[in-house]
């Protein structure tokens, strides 16, 4: 059964996921089980496949769809003393001002998701002050911000400014994404973190819960 809700994922087959996550209910399957064994499993296999060229983007948003059905049927079941473990972190994701690009910000917010966190989404276009605001209001662990122009990058290093001069790094960690993002950006910015997938956000993401900000030198991770 567990299979079954992976392989669904894969497929793109939102109500094969959809039925396999009630179907996992009946039998009696944790439903934090289903999610971490079987979602989550076929989003990391789905999103392998799209790093090798083996599958396409628009296979990847059709995966995500599909998951996101069956974690729809599963979240309400899992067990108040079980929200805790589900519910590793709160995470306020956006696309930067002037960036209206939001395929890779809504993937990357689905995988995070599948693995345990609180997303609050600004969607895009955000302003810089929103982040840190909506950090505030929500009580984010960490700040996600995408950018996939070059033109609105420079947003990221003003999200940065603006916690430290509002006396907030020590609340939460800052990471940055998308296309014109970089390794050597993130150290430039003094940001916490820095990853190329959506996989490599799941990693940075669960490495930073586990620290205390502010790191000092950003976390890299990224296939070369």
């Amino acid at each position: 059964m567990i299979e079954k809700l992976a392989k669904a994922v894969v497929d793109g087959d939102t109500e094969a996921c959809r039925k396999g996550a009630e179907e996992a209910l009946r039998a009696g399957i944790e439903p934090l089980t289903a999610m971490n064994e079987g979602l989550m499993k076929g989003i990391e296999l789905t999103g392998k496949g799209y790093e090798s060229g083996e599958i396409f983007l628009s296979d990847m948003m059709r995966a995500a769809d599909a998951m996101q059905a069956g974690i729809n049927v599963l979240i309400p079941h899992v067990e108040e003393k079980d929200k805790a473990k589900f519910r590793k972190g709160r995470i306020a994701i956006g696309t930067m001002k002037g960036d209206i690009h939001d395929i890779g910000k809504n993937l990357v917010g689905v995988y995070l998701q599948a693995a345990g966190f609180d997303i609050h989404d600004l969607g895009v276009d955000v302003d810089p002050m929103k982040f840190v605001e909506k950090g505030q209001e929500v009580k984010a662990n960490i700040l996600g911000l995408s950018a996939l122009m070059t033109s609105t990058r420079g947003f990221q290093r003003e999200v940065v400014s603006l916690v430290n001069e509002m006396n907030l790094r020590q609340t939460f960690f800052i990471i940055v994404g998308g296309a014109v993002t970089t390794p050597e950006w993130a150290r430039e910015v003094k940001a916490d973190g820095y990853g190329r997938t959506c996989l490599d956000a799941v990693e940075l993401c669960n490495k930073l819960t586990s620290a205390a900000p502010p790191l000092g030198q950003p976390i890299l991770i990224y296939q070369s």
